[in-house]
């Protein structure tokens, strides 16, 4: 891949990231389930370089992992539109890209709607092709601006948008996606536009629509196809798509479109959200259903299933606010203060998480050897991969696949994500307290001060350093105690305290939280550097 694209993939993916939280706090369609951020992030996180040590993933396995990793409606229909511009080489090709993605979007899609990012690959598409970028800044200017509007058109396309008066939260992640990976392209990160200020009045749903849960799950399933069906998926699937572009260029209502799609009459049962994307003798399916036995079994009938993951749909109310004057002091922290995803919506809190990442052989894949892992995740078709937000991360299957042998390793995040998670907290709010791992343990304590040194004169941002306090060796123990720390200091900060008192209580609250952890076993210490074999012994 281009070094230019690389690097505009990782500062798009780094904007998503700051602004994730948002995304799931608008997320009404197709259910208000407030994970749209959420999944994002761990679909198109294959768009991330690799970490240093490591060599660059080819696009052939970059393509894949997006195929693998995607998940929800959000991040399946995304990663169908980004395949294409993974594999681009020029800015030659670049527009001609950004239409095979938005058709790629649209063959995926059981229904398409208006209202929804696929009106906001619509406007790409015309946008690119009326303005070539060319590393010129003034056609990637008017480009986002269109953008921009296509965004804000969103939220009168959809009834549930705008009885919630609010934009679409795909269409605005992918607004700050390429907004990011645009000006990447003709250097011109230093400045970004101001989310709270150009879709303000947008972003913030009221609680009086809010709708009680009408149950089902979401499932996200990954089958290879037996024999013949490989060629039937992608005919079919094609075939499809081109009736929905041609009716969408012939400016009829997407939602009014006949699309029944192929795989639909597969299910005894009706299959809502559903998204298909074949590739090679591999499809990839997310539906939304409330029989999902009934729904497995024919599935089972197309092929053999490589990963099924099911989650119950469960409509969350968002309660805490998301905009700058309506928020007294606002609490961020590592996640690695184990304070979970759950809990951080509930409190309004910000998480700045680091990766997990799983490398599995490809022949984990076809089932021919489940405990099998691998250590080339660089060689062409030969391992897939997985970068997770630690706190997307489910504790569950960690632990299954530790204890299969699969090899899990973490990575930091870069530092530019950090700094635009630094950044995006105090556009969003007048006041945030930053409580990070202790310096001992993780250099994040001198990267925000660095930081702040040249971004935040006023300081806005308010760090509690909780070094030499972590009494605990192991980074997971310092973790629950920071966690435990961090749960009482955001209660105290609900009652109207003022920032002087939160922050006495919050230097408090760290001295007082203690932590005890009993083991069981040592040989997970041992494959995470924490202790040397003879120790673990």
């Amino acid at each position: 891949m281009n070094e230019n694209f690389r690097k505009a993939f990782n500062v798009g993916y780094e904007r998503l990231v700051s602004w994730s939280d948002l995304l799931d706090a608008i997320n009404v369609f197709p259910v208000r389930d407030a994970d749209t951020g959420q999944n994002l992030r761990v679909s198109l996180a294959p768009l991330k370089s690799t970490p240093v040590g490591q060599l660059a993933d080819s696009c052939e396995n970059i393509c894949r992992n997006l195929l693998f990793s995607a998940t929800g409606n959000s991040g399946n229909i995304a990663s169908c539109f980004f395949i294409p511009l993974v594999k681009l080489n020029s800015l030659d090709n670049f527009a001609k890209a950004v239409e095979n993605g938005r058709d790629q979007a649209y063959k995926s899609v059981l229904e398409p709607k208006s209202g929804t990012m696929l009106t906001f690959f619509d406007k790409f598409v015309e946008s690119i092709t009326r303005n070539p970028i060319n590393k010129h800044k003034k056609s990637v200017s008017i480009i986002l601006d269109d953008l921009e509007k296509a965004v804000l058109l969103t939220s009168s396309l959809l009834p549930c948008l705008q009885k919630s008066n609010v934009v679409d939260a795909g269409a605005l992640g992918m607004f700050i996606y390429m907004e990011g990976f645009l000006k990447s392209l003709v250097n011109q990160t230093d400045k970004f536009r101001l989310i709270s200020e150009i879709f303000k009045g947008k972003l913030l749903i009221s609680s009086d629509n809010f709708i009680e849960d009408e149950g089902g799950f979401c499932i996200n399933t990954l089958i290879q196809l037996k024999n013949q069906a490989s060629d039937l998926a992608n005919d079919q699937v094609n075939a499809q798509g081109n009736n929905q572009i041609n009716a969408q260029e012939n400016n009829q209502e997407n939602n009014q479109v006949e699309n029944k799609h192929p795989y639909n009459q597969l299910f005894a049962t009706p299959a809502e959200s559903l998204i298909v994307t074949p590739e090679k003798s591999f499809l990839k399916i997310h539906l939304h259903t409330k029989d999902k036995d009934n729904i497995r079994s024919h599935i089972e009938q197309m092929g053999d299933v490589v990963k099924w993951n099911e989650e119950k749909i469960q409509q969350v109310e968002i309660k805490k606010p998301t905009l700058k004057e309506e928020a007294s002091i606002h609490i961020m922290t590592d996640a690695a203060g184990s304070v979970t995803r759950k809990d951080a919506q509930n409190f309004g809190i910000t998480l700045l998480d680091s990766y997990i990442v799983t490398t599995y052989n490809n022949e984990l894949l076809s089932g021919a050897e489940k405990n099998k892992s691998c250590d080339n995740t660089t060689s062409s078709g030969a391992c897939y991969s997985q970068s997770i937000p630690e706190t997307l991360f489910a504790g569950q299957k960690l632990y299954e696949i530790m204890k299969n042998d699969i090899k899990v390793s973490t990575a930091q995040a870069s530092l530019s994500e950090r700094y635009q998670c630094y950044q995006t907290a105090l556009e969003r709010y007048d006041k945030v307290l930053y409580l990070c791992t202790g310096s001992i343990y993780t250099g994040n304590y001198a990267t925000v001060c660095s930081w702040k040194k040249e971004n935040d004169p006023d300081n806005r941002l308010k760090v509690i350093d909780p070094d030499n306090r972590l009494k605990v060796i192991d980074s997971g123990s310092a973790s629950g105690r920071l966690g435990l720390a961090v749960l009482a200091i955001i209660k105290y900060s609900l009652e109207n305290h003022s920032l002087e008192d939160i922050i006495d209580f919050a230097q408090s609250a760290i001295d007082k939280c203690e932590e005890y952890l009993f083991l069981d076993k040592l040989k997970y210490l041992v494959r995470g550097g924490r202790l040397s074999k003879t120790s673990g012994f």
